[in-house]
C-alpha cells in the first residue's frame, strides 16, 4: 500500500525533473517536464534569471517576495487593424491615412502600445514624408518632431515605415488612433501604403 501511495504522489508531482539552483551565478534552471496543480515561489526572489526547459504545466502560480523595483503587468487585449488602401498627399499639414483603429481600455490607468508598419514612398528628391500617430486630435509623439519620416536626397525612394509608442489615454471610452502624414515640400507627393500591407496593433497593458 505504501509503495502505491509513493508512486501516485511521485507521478503527480514531477517526471524527470532536475532543479539546479546556481545562486553564485544568480540563475535557477528547471530541466524536464513539470505538472502540478499549484506552484508556489516564496521570496525574497533575487535570481537574475529563471530558465525553464521542456514543459511547465501549472494551473495556479503564486509568486511572492519579489525584489523592489519589479512591476508585474498584464496584457488585457490586442486589437489589430489591417488595410491595403493606398493614401497619397501633397499637403504640408497632417492628413489622415486609411490606417485607423479603435480600442476601448478596460481601465483608466491602462497604457496602450501603438505599433504601425507599412511602406512609404517619396516621389521627388529633396522632399520628405513626415508622419505621426494621433489619438483623436492629439499627436501621441508630441509636437516637437514627427513620429516617423522618410526622405530622399535625389530621385524617389521607397522604404519600410515602422514605429511603436506607448500611450496613456486615461479613459475607458473607445479611443481612436490614426496614422497621419504630410509632405514637407509644396506640390510634391508622398505615398503611404502603395497597395501593400498596412498594419496597426493596439495592445492594452494593465498595471
Amino acid at each position: 500500500m505504501n509503495s502505491i501511495k509513493y508512486w501516485l504522489v511521485s507521478s503527480l508531482l514531477f517526471i524527470f525533473v532536475n532543479i539546479r539552483a546556481q545562486s553564485a551565478y544568480g540563475q535557477t534552471e528547471i530541466d524536464g517536464d513539470i505538472t502540478a496543480s499549484t506552484l508556489t515561489v516564496t521570496g525574497p526572489v533575487t535570481m537574475s534569471s529563471i530558465t525553464v526547459s521542456d514543459t511547465l504545466v501549472v494551473s495556479t502560480l503564486n509568486v511572492t517576495g519579489f525584489q523592489t523595483g519589479i512591476t508585474l503587468g498584464k496584457v488585457k487585449q490586442i486589437v489589430e487593424i489591417y488595410t491595403e488602401t493606398t493614401f497619397a498627399t501633397t499637403s504640408q499639414t497632417f492628413q489622415s491615412t486609411n490606417l485607423t483603429g479603435s480600442i476601448t481600455p478596460t481601465s483608466s490607468t491602462s497604457n496602450i502600445m501603438v505599433c504601425m508598419h507599412t511602406i512609404g514612398i517619396v516621389n521627388n528628391g529633396g522632399n520628405i514624408l513626415q508622419g505621426s500617430i494621433f489619438r483623436g486630435a492629439t499627436d501621441i509623439f508630441g509636437t516637437g518632431s514627427p513620429g516617423f519620416q522618410l526622405g530622399s536626397g535625389s530621385g524617389s525612394i521607397r522604404a519600410m515605415l515602422s514605429v511603436c509608442k506607448l500611450d496613456s489615454p486615461a479613459t475607458t471610452s473607445a479611443t481612436n488612433y490614426t496614422a497621419k502624414i504630410l509632405s514637407t515640400t509644396a506640390g510634391q507627393s508622398v505615398t503611404f501604403g502603395n497597395g501593400q500591407s498596412q498594419i496597426m496593433d493596439l495592445v492594452e497593458y494593465a498595471p
